[in-house]
Protein backbone atom coordinates (compact mmCIF):
# COMPACT_ATOMS: atom_id res chain seq x y z
CA UNK A 1 0.00 0.00 0.00
CA UNK A 2 2.73 2.64 0.92
CA UNK A 3 6.23 2.95 -0.59
CA UNK A 4 9.73 3.50 1.26
CA UNK A 5 9.86 6.35 -0.72
CA UNK A 6 6.60 7.70 0.64
CA UNK A 7 7.66 6.90 4.57
CA UNK A 8 10.94 8.74 3.81
CA UNK A 9 9.23 11.73 2.80
CA UNK A 10 6.57 11.61 5.51
CA UNK A 11 9.30 10.96 8.27
CA UNK A 12 11.40 13.95 7.39
CA UNK A 13 8.13 15.93 7.55
CA UNK A 14 7.04 14.58 10.60
CA UNK A 15 10.42 15.34 12.34
CA UNK A 16 10.05 18.76 11.37
CA UNK A 17 7.12 19.09 12.72
CA UNK A 18 8.58 17.55 16.81
CA UNK A 19 11.44 19.80 15.91
CA UNK A 20 9.11 22.94 15.13
CA UNK A 21 6.33 21.49 18.40
CA UNK A 22 9.36 20.88 20.52
CA UNK A 23 12.16 23.11 20.14
CA UNK A 24 10.90 25.89 18.42
CA UNK A 25 7.19 25.98 20.61
CA UNK A 26 8.67 24.90 23.73
CA UNK A 27 5.95 22.64 24.46
CA UNK A 28 6.71 18.89 25.93
CA UNK A 29 5.29 15.53 24.38
CA UNK A 30 2.62 15.92 26.68
CA UNK A 31 1.84 19.45 24.94
CA UNK A 32 2.73 21.56 27.81
CA UNK A 33 5.24 24.42 28.11
CA UNK A 34 8.57 23.43 29.96
CA UNK A 35 8.96 24.29 33.63
CA UNK A 36 11.28 27.98 33.94
CA UNK A 37 15.26 26.88 34.51
CA UNK A 38 17.11 27.44 37.57
CA UNK A 39 17.75 30.66 38.40
CA UNK A 40 21.33 30.26 38.08
CA UNK A 41 21.28 27.89 34.38
CA UNK A 42 18.87 30.61 33.21
CA UNK A 43 21.00 33.75 34.06
CA UNK A 44 24.22 32.03 32.07
CA UNK A 45 22.21 30.72 29.29
CA UNK A 46 20.88 34.45 28.86
CA UNK A 47 24.10 35.68 28.74
CA UNK A 48 25.01 33.70 26.63
CA UNK A 49 28.36 32.15 28.39
CA UNK A 50 28.05 28.75 27.14
CA UNK A 51 31.11 27.58 24.32
CA UNK A 52 28.85 26.48 20.80
CA UNK A 53 25.54 28.25 22.40
CA UNK A 54 23.18 28.93 19.94
CA UNK A 55 21.98 32.35 20.66
CA UNK A 56 18.75 32.32 19.33
CA UNK A 57 17.41 29.95 21.82
CA UNK A 58 19.29 32.20 24.81
CA UNK A 59 16.54 33.75 26.13
CA UNK A 60 13.54 30.41 25.29
CA UNK A 61 12.97 27.47 28.02
CA UNK A 62 13.03 24.48 25.01
CA UNK A 63 15.90 22.49 25.49
CA UNK A 64 18.03 23.64 22.97
CA UNK A 65 21.85 24.96 24.04
CA UNK A 66 23.54 24.17 20.98
CA UNK A 67 21.36 22.69 18.39
CA UNK A 68 23.31 19.37 18.56
CA UNK A 69 20.26 17.87 20.37
CA UNK A 70 17.45 19.24 18.11
CA UNK A 71 19.77 18.47 14.46
CA UNK A 72 20.38 14.91 16.23
CA UNK A 73 16.92 14.36 15.58
CA UNK A 74 16.89 12.26 12.50
CA UNK A 75 14.45 9.43 10.54
CA UNK A 76 16.52 6.34 9.43
CA UNK A 77 15.53 2.45 8.08
CA UNK A 78 11.93 4.03 6.10
CA UNK A 79 10.24 0.84 4.44
CA UNK A 80 7.22 0.13 2.76
CA UNK A 81 5.54 -0.54 6.64
CA UNK A 82 6.87 2.45 8.53
CA UNK A 83 10.35 4.73 9.76
CA UNK A 84 12.18 4.74 12.83
CA UNK A 85 12.57 8.47 14.14
CA UNK A 86 14.76 9.54 17.14
CA UNK A 87 18.50 10.15 18.47
CA UNK A 88 21.64 9.08 16.62
CA UNK A 89 23.59 10.19 19.11
CA UNK A 90 22.08 12.17 21.68
CA UNK A 91 20.17 9.81 22.84
CA UNK A 92 21.29 9.77 26.47
CA UNK A 93 20.59 13.32 26.63
CA UNK A 94 16.98 12.62 25.70
CA UNK A 95 16.70 10.41 28.55
CA UNK A 96 18.56 13.09 31.28
CA UNK A 97 16.14 15.19 30.45
CA UNK A 98 13.10 13.23 30.96
CA UNK A 99 14.28 12.26 34.11
CA UNK A 100 14.37 16.37 34.87
CA UNK A 101 10.68 16.67 34.22
CA UNK A 102 11.65 17.93 30.36
CA UNK A 103 9.98 14.97 28.44
CA UNK A 104 10.83 14.62 24.75
CA UNK A 105 9.59 11.29 24.15
CA UNK A 106 8.00 8.59 26.80
CA UNK A 107 7.24 4.97 25.75
CA UNK A 108 3.33 5.83 26.73
CA UNK A 109 3.78 9.05 24.06
CA UNK A 110 6.42 8.74 21.49
CA UNK A 111 4.90 11.78 19.63
CA UNK A 112 3.50 15.02 20.74
CA UNK A 113 -0.76 14.75 19.47
CA UNK A 114 -0.32 17.71 17.18
CA UNK A 115 2.53 15.81 15.73
CA UNK A 116 0.67 12.45 15.11
CA UNK A 117 -2.26 14.25 14.12
CA UNK A 118 0.07 15.76 11.35
CA UNK A 119 0.79 12.13 10.31
CA UNK A 120 -2.37 11.21 10.23
CA UNK A 121 -4.01 13.75 7.91
CA UNK A 122 -0.88 12.90 5.74
CA UNK A 123 -1.61 9.18 5.73
CA UNK A 124 -5.24 9.70 5.14
CA UNK A 125 -4.08 12.27 1.70
CA UNK A 126 -1.93 9.63 0.55
CA UNK A 127 -4.50 7.04 0.89
CA UNK A 128 -7.06 9.67 -0.80
CA UNK A 129 -4.78 10.48 -3.65
CA UNK A 130 -3.75 7.00 -4.72
CA UNK A 131 -6.47 4.64 -4.01
CA UNK A 132 -10.17 6.71 -3.29
CA UNK A 133 -10.08 9.06 -5.43
CA UNK A 134 -8.67 7.31 -8.70
CA UNK A 135 -11.50 4.70 -8.22
CA UNK A 136 -14.25 7.69 -8.02
CA UNK A 137 -16.10 8.00 -11.60
CA UNK A 138 -18.51 10.02 -12.20
CA UNK A 139 -21.64 9.20 -14.36
CA UNK A 140 -24.51 11.02 -15.49
CA UNK A 141 -27.91 9.68 -16.25
CA UNK A 142 -29.92 11.96 -17.79
CA UNK A 143 -33.38 12.16 -17.06
CA UNK A 144 -36.31 12.97 -18.65
CA UNK A 145 -37.02 13.78 -22.35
Amino acid sequence: MFSAKFFLKLGADVRDEYRKDVFEKGKDVHGKSFKPYSQEYSELKKANTFKLQDSAYANKVTPVLTGALMEDLAVTKPTSTGFFLGWNVWGSKVISLNKQGRELTTKDKPLPDSVLNFMSKELCKYIDKKYIKPNCKTTKHKIGK
